[in-house]
């Protein structure tokens, strides 16, 4: 098995002498990081971050080199080309290859991932509401549409793992599939959210309003909750999915909370199990999510045991 080191701040954990057990992996791919730094002017960052601006212009599949890239303004060639230039020197893309067959996607605050098992795609997590225009855009990166993704996969259901799950069900005939204990959860029938009276408590913490105000933008009110999925129990054999992933129930987090290995890609899915950036105090490093996003914090600690 081959480990890797990786780069301060980037979300493939080397687990070196930390293997979980079981099973045997070379990396984990985890549910919420930032990126590393990097040597580029701020102005340019700023370009970069600003997701839905690029994804705009992805989703049309109009990049440089691309046939409708011909057909853009000008002014809208320029400034394609500029951004596209500019993730160049970062080495930044939509869609990552972290595995043989696994694609991590950052979101507005969540990975995501796609799983290619040939023909048909598994999306693992579907980022926020907002999200819609980055999965399209990393799809087209991938020169592969929505209509190809036969199954989305939800480590857990809260909003910003839940996203477009429900459009791409009704829209495009993805079937979602969630552990039993969290069906209720993803139906919109229990809320096992942060609460909003906690939110409110602590808007005098400048991170909690940066918090708030970063999740409304990402479509945090908008959710769709799904009308109908697939429900499985944990098992060591895989479900029927693209890259035959193995749900390894990790509850706390959510009641119904799900990690997914892929055995023959060496890679653990944690979902929001282990992430590696606390979302409202921004430390990075691997860490359980900050204890007023889990519904039980001490399950949530015996989960990773």
């Amino acid at each position: 098995m081959n480990h890797q080191t990786p780069d301060t701040g980037n979300d493939d954990l080397n687990i070196g002498q930390h293997t979980p057990s079981p099973p045997l992996l070379s990396r984990l791919l985890v549910g919420d990081s930032l990126g590393g730094a990097c040597d580029c002017p701020i102005w340019a960052v700023h370009v970069l971050m600003s997701r839905r601006a690029r994804a705009a212009w992805f989703c049309a599949g109009t990049r440089p080199g691309h046939h409708s890239f011909d057909r853009l303004s000008n002014s809208r060639k320029q400034f394609l080309s500029l951004v596209c230039a500019l993730e160049a020197r970062l080495g930044r893309k939509m869609a990552e290859q972290v595995a043989e067959g696994v694609t991590r996607v950052a979101g507005s605050r969540t990975n995501f991932y796609i799983v290619n098992d040939g023909d048909s795609l598994c999306l693992v997590d579907a980022g926020y509401p907002g999200d819609l225009e980055l999965i399209v855009a990393a799809f087209d990166e991938l020169g592969r549409s929505l209509a190809d993704v036969s199954a989305v996969l939800l480590t857990h259901a809260h909003i910003d793992h839940l996203g477009s799950a429900e459009r791409l069900r009704t829209e495009h005939g993805a079937t979602v599939h969630a552990h039993a204990e969290e069906a209720a959860h993803a139906r919109g029938e229990r809320e096992e959210q942060i609460s909003t009276g906690y939110m409110l408590s602590h808007l005098w913490w400048p991170k909690m309003v940066s918090f708030v105000f970063n999740a409304i933008r990402a479509g945090a009110t908008k959710v769709q909750h799904v009308g109908e999925l697939s429900t499985f129990e944990e098992t060591s054999v895989g479900l029927d999915l693209p890259g035959r992933p193995v749900p390894v129930f990790t509850p706390g987090h959510t009641s119904g909370h799900c990690a997914f290995h892929l055995p023959d890609c060496g890679v653990l899915i944690t979902g929001d199990a282990l992430v590696t950036n606390d979302s409202l105090t921004q430390e990075t490093g691997a860490r359980l999510m900050h204890r007023a996003f889990n519904h039980d914090q001490e399950q949530t600690i015996r989960s990773l045991h």
